[in-house]
C-alpha cells in the first residue's frame, strides 16, 4: 500500500482520540469566597457533654433540660426551725417530697410540699392532742461549672407553713425566704444526693398572740434524694 495511503487511518484515529481525551479530563471547581462584609456561617451547635453516651469519659448521666426530678427531703444538722424544710408542731414533724423542672442545662426550679397529722389520746382520760400541719415552697437553683458527677449553684426560695398545734387559738403562720447555695452530687445515672446552706429570713404570725422575726443560717439541713426522668 502507498505510504499516503497509510497516512490516512493514522490521522483519522489521532482526531479521534482528542475529544475522548477532552472528556475525560476532570473539572476544576472555581473557589466560592463570601463578599465582603457577609456575616460568617454560624458555627455548628456544641455537643451536649451530659449524657455519658456522647463522652464515654463521664462517670454518670446528668439532668439536661426537658427532665424532671422527683426528690425527698431528710433531716440534717441543722435544726430545721427556718430553713423552710421542716416544721416541728409538737410531736409531728413535716417533711417534704417536691418535683423540680430543668428548664436549661443550667436553670433548674424546685417546688415542695409537705404534711401531716398526729392525734394521740390518753387511755384512761379523756384528753386528746391534735397536731396539723402544712408546709410548701419553691425556689430557682443557677448550676454553674459542672463537672463529672459534681454541680454546684446558687439560688434562692421561699416558703409558706400553716401549723395547728393542739389547743384554742394558737395557729401559726410561717413565712421564710432568702438565698442559698449547695452542691449536686451524681451518684449515678440520673441520681443524685444535694445538700444546701442557707441565709433564711423568717417570720412566724399568730394572730392576737405573737409575731416572731428570725434571721439565721443553716447548713446540712436539706439533704435531697433526687431522681431524674
Amino acid at each position: 500500500m502507498p505510504p499516503k495511503i497509510l497516512g490516512i487511518p493514522v490521522l483519522l484515529a489521532l482526531f479521534s482520540a482528542v475529544p475522548a481525551l477532552a472528556q475525560d479530563a476532570p473539572e476544576e471547581t472555581p473557589e466560592v469566597t463570601a463578599p465582603p462584609g457577609a456575616p460568617k456561617a454560624p458555627p455548628p451547635p456544641r455537643p451536649r457533654a451530659h449524657a455519658r453516651g456522647e463522652d464515654p469519659e463521664l462517670p454518670a448521666v446528668r439532668a439536661v433540660e426537658g427532665n424532671w426530678g422527683m426528690f425527698f427531703r431528710f433531716g440534717g444538722l441543722a435544726t430545721l426551725d427556718a430553713g423552710n424544710n421542716s416544721r416541728q408542731v409538737n410531736n409531728l414533724l413535716l417533711t417534704q417530697i417536691g418535683m423540680r423542672a430543668v428548664v436549661t442545662d443550667e436553670l433548674i426550679i424546685p417546688f415542695y410540699f409537705g404534711a401531716g397529722f398526729s392525734h394521740i389520746s390518753a387511755a384512761n382520760s379523756n384528753a386528746t392532742i391534735t397536731d396539723v400541719g402544712f408546709d410548701m415552697g419553691a425556689g430557682f437553683e443557677y448550676h454553674f461549672r459542672v463537672w463529672r458527677r459534681i454541680s454546684p449553684f446558687v439560688g434562692g426560695g421561699v416558703g409558706l407553713s400553716i401549723l395547728e398545734p393542739s389547743g384554742n387559738t394558737n395557729t401559726t403562720i410561717g413565712i421564710g425566704l432568702g438565698p442559698t447555695m449547695g452542691i449536686e452530687y451524681y451518684v449515678a445515672d440520673r441520681v443524685s444526693l444535694i445538700a444546701q446552706y442557707f441565709l433564711t429570713f423568717q417570720a412566724n404570725i399568730a394572730p392576737d398572740r405573737f409575731t416572731g422575726i428570725s434571721f439565721t443560717t443553716l447548713s446540712g439541713g436539706a439533704m435531697n434524694l433526687v431522681f431524674y426522668f
